[in-house]
């Protein structure tokens, strides 16, 4: 059969297993406008769409005018569930919509570059459209309102261009404006981002300044347009969402080592190194930046007064919680089971590279070195964002598509050197 046909044929399974399971939703009751908005992140993310789609402003309080708690949200994933309410109010609908825009997103990714770029990805081309369909964390993720499928889609379309870049082609321009969105959809991504932007230099560099220094300059310009803009509305300085402070406050404090799980790590108590705050400032609070500017603050204060030890065991606590594949807590669920089959397939991929780069250096060698590469800034991103900050099986969705496709890649070309497929 015709290629074509198949990818096809696949294309449409896709997108009819995604509708019918969105639609067999609809008799849980939990797609009502009132049980959605009190749905935490999610039921905030649809709360600033509407506030966009009535009034045209990035807002949380139907007022018409901006609010500073919207900014607790990156800008990108409100303004597109804006448009989604724009074409519907069911918010079934809405649901559709998101799953029909990732699943043509990373369709048309991968049919572009197999056709204009000549990647000899055939093989993966034609059956990742089922692998999408498996990949357990991305079908759950696509019955919410939340933003790591889309994010997760975002990532591979940015992966592809990262392992393709080419000065001899524009495909620098897609890698600079690829970040800027995946930053601004999920700062969550923000040390991965930022890896892929210095790598990608390091590579244009050697043949063109002029090129890696544009990609620099779109990507730093692009990315500081949402926080001059809190800045000048809010009167504050740059900062592009008041959750920085909390993210920070929820990785350190002295209940981490007891109670942190990389099921609800972000549950923490992110008041907590308030404690180290003089009354007075923290009566002082007027809003919500200033109160994330005092999180950090206290939090400072808290490793400040830490032990070196402390610091160590929470780190590590955190760090074997991100790359523990198995909940710590338990989440029942025919998802959440695969979910952990596929985290090990990951963890096995890091494993696998490593390995390879401690006594098999002529396999790895034969592998294309930016695919082992992006392995290596997904694993360094994962431990930056631990230590700093925090993560776990929520977050680590973002990737997902990534480390599947490299994962399948990288493997079946180690297969082929050794002759052990067709």
């Amino acid at each position: 059969m015709n290629k074509n046909l198949i990818f096809i044929f696949l294309v449409l399974f896709v997108l009819f297993f995604k509708g019918y399971y969105i639609f067999k939703s609809a008799n849980t009751g939990n797609y009502t406008y009132e049980h959605q908005l009190s749905n935490g992140d999610a039921g905030h993310y649809l709360k600033i769409a509407e506030n966009l789609k009535i009034y045209n402003v990035f807002s949380d309080d139907y007022s018409g005018t901006p609010s500073m708690s919207a900014t607790y949200r990156p800008p990108l994933w409100p303004l597109a569930l804006s448009m989604y309410l724009n074409i519907s109010s069911d918010l079934l609908y809405v649901l559709l919509f998101k799953n029909l825009t990732i699943a043509a997103l990373i369709f048309l990714v991968f049919y572009l570059f197999k056709n204009k770029i000549k990647i000899n990805d055939s093989k993966y081309f034609l059956y990742f459209p089922l692998l999408l369909l498996l990949e357990p964390h991305i079908n759950k993720y696509n019955l919410t309102f939340l933003t790591e499928d889309f994010t997760a889609a975002w990532i591979i379309f940015l992966s592809i261009l990262f392992i393709n870049l080419n000065e001899k082609n524009l495909s620098y321009i897609g890698v600079g404006v690829l970040s800027v969105v995946v930053f601004l959809w999920h700062p969550i991504s923000v040390f991965f981002i930022f890896l892929i932007i210095v790598m990608s230099f390091l590579k244009l560099f050697k043949h063109s300044k002029l090129k890696s220094i544009a990609l620099l300059l779109l990507f730093v310009s692009g990315c500081l347009l949402w926080p001059l803009r809190n800045a000048l509305v809010f009167k504050t300085k740059p900062y592009v969402t008041i959750s920085q402070g909390p993210a920070f406050a929820k990785g350190w404090n002295d209940s981490v080592i007891t109670q942190f799980t990389n099921v609800d790590g972000d549950l923490a108590d992110e008041t907590l190194n308030f404690k180290y705050i003089d009354k007075d400032e923290l009566n002082s609070i007027s809003n919500g930046y200033e109160r994330s500017q005092l999180m950090t603050k206290a939090t400072l204060k808290f490793l400040g007064s830490s032990s070196v030890s402390d610091i160590l065991k929470i780190s590590s606590t955190k760090l074997l919680s991100n790359f523990n594949p198995f909940p710590e807590k338990p989440k029942p669920g025919f998802l959440e089971s695969l979910g952990t089959l596929f985290r090990v397939l990951y963890l096995l991929l890091f494993l696998e590279i490593a390995i390879l780069w401690l006594f098999f250096k002529d396999r790895l060698n034969q592998l294309k070195k930016a695919e082992v590469l992006l392995v290596l800034v997904i694993f360094t991103s994962q431990i930056i964002t631990s230590i700093i900050f925090y993560t776990g099986l929520r977050f680590n969705t973002i990737y997902t598509l990534t480390l599947l496709y490299l994962l399948i890649k990288i493997n079946f070309d180690l297969f082929k050197s050794l002759k052990l497929t067709p």
